[in-house]
């Protein structure tokens, strides 16, 4: 997932609602200053009917645009469509197939991608390819403070979906309560061919996102994911052919604070604690994180449109324990193409 891309949302973040029951597309652009990127996406959200919802995000262009069609259908690569799926809607149930996010990682892989500052995530984050194929089903609970999620996806150490019999594995929960805002999960994503009546060959995580919301302009996030796998015989991917990759632990912790002070500015700060221990010193981990990871830094946001967030241009700043200081700066717009022609239809 190494774009500049989709994850920085609150909970319930991928999932927008349709204008007056119409398809809603946007168009959301953004260009970084540094290092140069253009970036081109769109969102299309609706319903057909009164049981039945859709959403579909596609990203159309990037810094490396001709991979993004080479790689089409492809479950270890990132390609033009991030996720697209249907969503079967009976009360408090909601059955899900078609293309979505693993549900791991907490509020850092539940936000979008275009609002994202790649510098300032994790590994993790840059690297794993949580969009997969398959289906979940969901139950809200009357008071719509809870959501709890059972999820088959494939697995992104598949070469195509569902080749070779790796799926992922996904319980989440996800809660709103007063200030405090959850989403936990437990995820068994299948590495190597599996061995009958074993569960030896999943590399485990254990994912615990919170947010606070301290006043309506201030809050503080803290992610924690345990990541876990053992011994297994070949890379992911290389048939027999592969090196012995033995087992391997980590853990990563994304914190952050969000302040805004004034409509049109937003200040935060991010920091990224990673550690991934690989028995056997085999400098090799499944997400390609390093061995130890420090990073921290500041981003500072500006939206110019009275009381419209559409423009954002964004700043950042920062250093980590393997590059030294880093910066980046760029602009994001995201055109509400439904909602401007139905107020142009309205005048």
């Amino acid at each position: 997932m190494t774009v500049c891309a989709l994850l920085c949302s609150p909970a319930f973040g991928q999932e927008a609602q349709s204008v007056n029951n119409l398809p809603e597309l946007s168009i959301i652009t953004r260009v970084d200053a540094y290092p140069v990127s253009p970036y081109v996406y769109t969102l299309l959200e609706g319903s057909l009917g009164e049981h039945l919802s859709y959403s579909v995000c596609n990203l159309w262009a990037n810094d490396d645009p001709r991979s993004l069609y080479a790689n089409t259908l492809r479950a270890d690569e990132l390609d033009w469509c991030l996720w697209g799926w249907l969503s079967l809607d009976l009360g408090n149930w909601h059955i899900i197939a078609g293309k979505d996010y693993i549900r791991t990682g907490g509020f850092e892989t539940d936000a979008y991608d275009y609002d994202q500052y790649w510098q300032l995530c994790s590994n993790f984050w840059n690297n794993a390819q949580v969009y997969q194929y398959g289906g979940g089903v969901k139950y809200v609970l009357p008071s719509e403070s809870d959501e709890f999620m059972v999820q088959v996806l494939s697995s992104p150490f598949s070469g195509k979906p569902f080749e070779d019999g790796l799926l992922s594995y996904n319980l989440e929960w996800v809660g709103e309560h007063g200030p405090w805002s959850s989403i936990w999960s437990v995820s068994g994503i299948d590495y190597d061919y599996p061995v009958p009546y074993s569960w030896g060959d999943k590399l485990w995580l254990l994912s615990a996102g919170n947010q606070f919301d301290i006043t309506d302009n201030f809050s503080l996030g803290l992610d924690y994911i345990y990541r876990i796998a053992s011994p297994f015989a070949n890379a992911p991917g290389a048939g027999d052919k592969g090196p012995f990759y033995p087992a391997n632990s980590g853990h990563n912790v994304v914190g952050r604070l969000n302040w805004r002070p004034l409509d049109w500015m937003e200040i935060g700060a991010r920091g990224v604690f990673e550690t991934s221990q690989i028995y056997f010193h085999v400098a090799e981990d499944l997400f390609q994180i390093p061995d130890q990871y420090l990073s921290g830094g500041l981003f500072l946001n500006f939206y110019p449109l009275p009381e419209k967030d559409d423009l954002r241009i964004h700043a950042l700043a920062g250093m980590n324990n393997l590059d030294g200081f880093f910066w980046g700066a760029g602009i994001t717009y995201n055109f509400p193409l439904t909602q401007t022609l139905l107020n142009r239809r309205a005048k």
